[in-house]
């Protein structure tokens, strides 16, 4: 048992409000009553987005209108939102009371002290009726509500890699979806007829491609580090993972190496790929008559492994954190506000009304109305169950850069798989070694 399923587990011992057997019904009284916190502003900032527009625009209103809480909110650009909260934060001016992050950067800002530890905020009674870890997935709480046993995130999207494949072309061919890379590889080799390619996947130098290798590395019964934090990822199951990539990048579009998450999108939507590793929030342009060519020709399955072993895809998301800046009674309207936005109702509501992909409540993808809308539901269901995420430290992005840059190297024929993960390795031993996470 891991450090955080024993935290998890005490957890449900000392606060019944946990793990009550509520559905959406019951969630719809969140904070009807009020809320002890009414007349208190809070500030919210958070990322871009279908999704968190809509919580801006239809929910916080909502929100406001229940407790008698103002959210003072603001929205920026992705790539804005780390700068801004960091500018806050070093400057201690407490301008951000609550902010959506990603969970695979909890290292570095739990380190630095600005996010705050949310399970006392639980046992006090200020989550809402009907609320509770519970309404998650187990896999979800561990991967990307924790770090270290320590709840910090309340989660509103949850990302996993997913097999899209096209139904009609396996269909013709004679083929089901790949359960190994050696069949995908075989797959994408034998259904590459120009202008059609065998797969579409991440290959542009950017921090999102790390994913793809991680995936790979999970399902070759790898690990990015020991128990010390020594660098792992360049053993054989490492060596085995990038080897995979490179031979299955072989039969992806010419321009691979410039993929990106919308160029993958668009190369399957578009119908130019069999296969494509995706996000599940790609789906909804597979089901767009504006955007796609692929409509009802094709489904979702799980990534494939190595022979042996089991697909652990690589995930991540999206939660709301509350800053460490705050004052008490801030820091307790917010952890309100942060528990209604991802709650059960709003979960599924926001998936009802297209703006959410990657829902987190497991009641969602067991909702009638939802099973009838994405073909991806079922797959992304099941590879939540084993989906994995690094474990969060400060230096994790640049040591993901490092390993982005390996997976070029190998993919252009400028070094090995395996020469390529070891220069790696040296590189990420070093950052460890700066950074004094190597045991």
């Amino acid at each position: 048992m891991t450090k955080g399923t024993v935290f998890l587990a005490t957890l449900v011992l000392v606060s019944g409000i946990l793990f009550c057997d509520l559905g959406v019904a019951a969630t719809q009284e969140l904070y009807a009553g009020g809320s002890e916190f009414a007349g208190e502003t809070i500030s919210y900032i958070g990322e871009d987005g279908p999704l968190y527009r809509y919580h801006v625009e239809k929910w916080i209103p909502i929100f406001e209108k229940r407790t008698g809480i103002k959210v003072n909110a603001e929205i920026v650009p992705a790539e804005q939102l780390d700068v801004k909260l960091v500018t806050e934060f070093l400057a201690e001016t407490g301008a951000y009371n609550i902010f959506t992050w990603g969970p695979h950067q909890y290292g570095e800002f739990a380190t630095k002290g600005w996010i705050e530890p949310l399970a006392k905020y639980f046992k006090e009674d200020l989550a809402p009726k009907g609320y509770g870890i519970e309404q998650f997935l187990p896999n979800i709480v561990n991967t990307i509500m924790c770090m270290n046993g320590e709840i910090y995130g309340l989660p509103i999207s949850v990302d996993v890699k997913l097999l899209a494949y096209r139904t009609d072309l396996f269909s013709e061919a004679g083929l089901t979806p790949p359960e190994t890379f050696s069949q995908e590889i075989r797959y994408a080799r034998k259904l590459t007829n120009p202008p059609t390619y065998g797969v579409a996947i991440h290959g542009k130098q950017y921090d999102a491609t790390v994913w793809v290798f991680y995936t790979f590395l999970w399902g070759c019964g790898g690990e990015i580090y020991d128990e010390n934090w020594n660098p792992t990822f360049q053993q054989e199951p490492g060596v085995k993972a990038l080897t995979a990539y490179c031979d299955l990048i072989e039969y992806g579009p010419p321009d691979i190496l410039t993929y990106d998450f919308m160029k993958v999108e668009s190369c399957f939507a578009s119908g130019r790929a069999a296969m494509a590793h995706i996000w599940p929030g790609s789906c909804g342009s597979f089901v767009n008559p504006e955007t796609s060519k692929v409509i009802g020709k094709w489904d979702a399955a799980q990534i494939p492994h190595w022979e042996g072993c089991v697909s652990h895809p690589g995930g991540g998301g999206t939660v709301y954190t509350i800053s460490s800046q705050a004052s008490p009674r801030e820091k307790k309207a917010a952890f309100q506000l942060g528990a209604f936005l991802s709650s059960e109702e709003v979960d599924l509501d926001s998936v009802l009304a297209m703006k959410n992909a990657s829902p987190c409540c497991a009641a969602t993808f067991q909702n009638s109305r939802v099973k009838e809308m994405h073909l991806h539901f079922p797959a992304m269901f099941e590879a939540l169950k084993t989906f994995r995420m690094p474990r969060s430290i400060a230096p994790q992005r640049e040591i993901n850069s490092v390993v982005v840059l390996a997976m070029q190297q190998a993919a252009i024929g400028e070094k090995s798989p395996r020469q390529a993960l070891a220069d790696a390795a040296k590189k990420v031993r070093k950052i460890l070694e700066e950074a004094a996470v190597l045991k």
